[in-house]
């Protein structure tokens, strides 16, 4: 307990003689803290990662939601995640896109982690898991063509004088009707997917080695 106090002592110090947020040191101290109470815990400690990843998969919903709901049949896919701002603070302030890919790579990474998800993939069969492993893998080439191939075509309509956030891929489709999709958006949801790829085969690599199965043929 003592220190705790003593952490918001000095958050309240640094609040009435600096010029830092008082948002960002109660942030800081927030997390100071709560590696202490984790410290002490360690029974519990396991089970962090399943509240993490609940929290931040509450969080991505309600931004698929809120930002999903205001499409019409004929929007471009993706622009109310991309011409929108959401502000965390007075200088802090985020796309709903580039939040959303935050929150959604933490719930799938910090799902991972959680003891339920671990359990599972230690008690499956070494070949399911390699086959995981390699869907995974097919999955981060994908995204590297895909996002190579959309930076590309973003790189090109910048040079040609349009504004990033407003470049628009027309060719996808679906059921032979054009679906427009914003190229920032959708880069932005392909680094998504490959940062989640590049992390289940780090995971499925670090279950393989700790279970010993790597080595056989």
């Amino acid at each position: 307990m003592s220190e705790i106090i003593t952490v918001f002592a000095i958050g309240q110090i640094l609040a009435w003689y600096t010029t830092i947020p008082i948002s960002y040191l109660y942030l800081g101290a927030a997390a100071i803290v709560a590696v202490i109470v984790a410290s002490r815990i360690r029974h519990f400690t396991p089970y962090v990662f399943s509240l993490l990843s609940w929290i931040f998969g509450i969080i991505s919903l309600w931004l698929l939601i809120r930002y999903s709901i205001q499409l019409t049949p004929l929007a471009v896919v993706g622009n109310e995640f991309v011409n929108k701002e959401i502000f965390l603070d007075t200088v802090i302030y985020l796309k709903p896109a580039t939040l959303f890919m935050f929150t959604a790579f933490l719930y799938f990474a910090f799902g991972l982690e959680s003891p339920s998800w671990k359990e599972r993939l230690r008690n499956m069969a070494p070949e399911f898991r390699r086959i995981l492993l390699i869907i995974a893998f097919l999955v981060a080439v994908t995204a590297i063509f895909e996002f190579a191939y959309n930076a590309i075509f973003l790189g090109s309509r910048i040079v040609n004088g349009e504004k990033p956030d407003e470049v628009v891929n027309p060719f996808p489709q679906v059921g032979g009707l054009s679906v427009p999709i914003n190229v920032v958006f959708a880069l932005k949801m392909i680094t998504l997917i490959l940062g989640c790829s590049i992390y289940a085969i780090e995971y499925l690599r670090r279950i393989e080695k700790r279970e010993g199965t790597i080595a056989l043929g």
